[in-house]
């Protein structure tokens, strides 16, 4: 029997309360801070699955936005190294307020998306033409057709994670 056969069993039973589901789900927390120093790929690539299921595969809050911008690696045009954040959350929200975005997009999905539009594209064009290619790449590209509600940049981040 594995963990989910369990729990189906348990609830089919009516064995189960929310109390028990949130003791639960508590001890897999516990379970999973351990695996987080072993094994961190695998402890980051359930997090982001987990975190995709609960938010809609949207950002929905600065602190995961923040870890994958912080995990952008780049060079600029003088040949310097650099990772994270390039811009603000609130500068892209300042520079991109004239654009039009899908619904449901967040400001945070703009944050890395721009941030990952830049770390690609800053030796070649200027931060208003990057501005308007993450723009164009990520939240206007009329072939990207998503799954459900998924966004092009929770996909393109989640693929560099596999």
């Amino acid at each position: 029997m594995n963990y989910i056969e369990m729990v189906k069993a348990a609830q089919k039973s009516g064995k189960v309360s929310e109390k028990q589901m949130w003791q639960s789900i508590e001890s897999v927390s516990d379970l999973l801070y351990d695996i987080k120093d072993a094994h961190p790929e695998l402890y980051w690539r359930f997090i982001r699955e987990q975190y995709g299921i609960m938010n809609n595969c949207h950002y929905a809050d600065k602190e995961f936005a923040d870890y994958d911008v912080s995990q952008i690696a780049y060079t600029d045009k003088d040949g310097k190294k650099h990772t994270g954040a390039y811009w603000t959350c609130e500068q892209i929200e300042e520079a991109t307020k004239s654009m039009t975005f899908p619904p449901g997009v967040t400001k945070y999905d703009r944050y890395v998306a721009m941030n990952i539009a830049y770390s690609d594209f800053c030796k070649k064009f200027d931060d208003e033409q990057i501005l308007k290619i993450g723009h164009a790449f990520f939240f206007a590209d009329e072939d990207w057709s998503p799954k459900g509600s998924v966004t092009k940049v929770w996909e393109y981040v989640a693929c560099k994670n596999k």
